[in-house]
């Protein structure tokens, strides 16, 4: 978070009204913790996460219950129910904020905790039926590369677009 702080503080520093902040998988979780703890709401413009455990995965809470020597402080952090995450409620309606997941995700389980209260939130497969898109894919992916181009618009980020292919279109 220090160093995403310091990237802030720079850009403002240098003029920027404010920023826009994309973080994918954990770094989702660190764009809510630097907008908590450091007033993302004052100099973030729009947050974005992609597949981003917001509320936890259950491989970083069955890891911490079953071999605890193997899961070291940030593993623990993002087991659901951790203090860490419960900083994150509220932070959704705090900022502009976009979190897109994808049903086929083995490391951010259930997909669903990608999910916060009072973000946009999109599953891909609810756009783009039949897309097998998994985890490790979602940055490359030019459905989730039109969302995130959608959100950093000039567009108020209030709905999720009705559909695929004007997503493709855009990105």
């Amino acid at each position: 978070m220090d160093v995403l702080d310091r990237a802030v503080t720079v850009a403002t520093g240098a003029g920027a009204p404010s920023v826009d902040v994309v973080g994918y998988s954990a770094g989702g979780v660190v764009a809510g913790l630097w907008a908590v703890r450091d007033d993302g709401p004052a100099r973030a413009r729009r947050i974005v996460s992609i597949g981003s455990p917001l509320a936890g995965t259950t491989v970083a809470g069955s890891a911490a219950a079953v071999a605890p020597e193997a899961c070291p402080q940030a593993c623990r952090q993002l087991a659901p129910g951790s203090a860490l995450l419960g900083e994150l409620a509220g932070v959704g309606s705090a900022v502009p904020w976009l979190s897109v997941w994808t049903d086929r995700d083995r490391v951010v389980t259930p997909p669903t905790s990608a999910r916060l209260d009072g973000a946009v939130n999109v599953e891909l497969q609810q756009l783009c039926p039949g897309s097998a898109v998994g985890h490790g894919d979602l940055p490359a992916d030019d459905a989730v590369i039109g969302l995130v181009v959608r959100a950093l618009s000039t567009a108020p980020i209030d709905q999720a677009p009705a559909a695929c292919g004007t997503l493709r279109a855009a990105g």
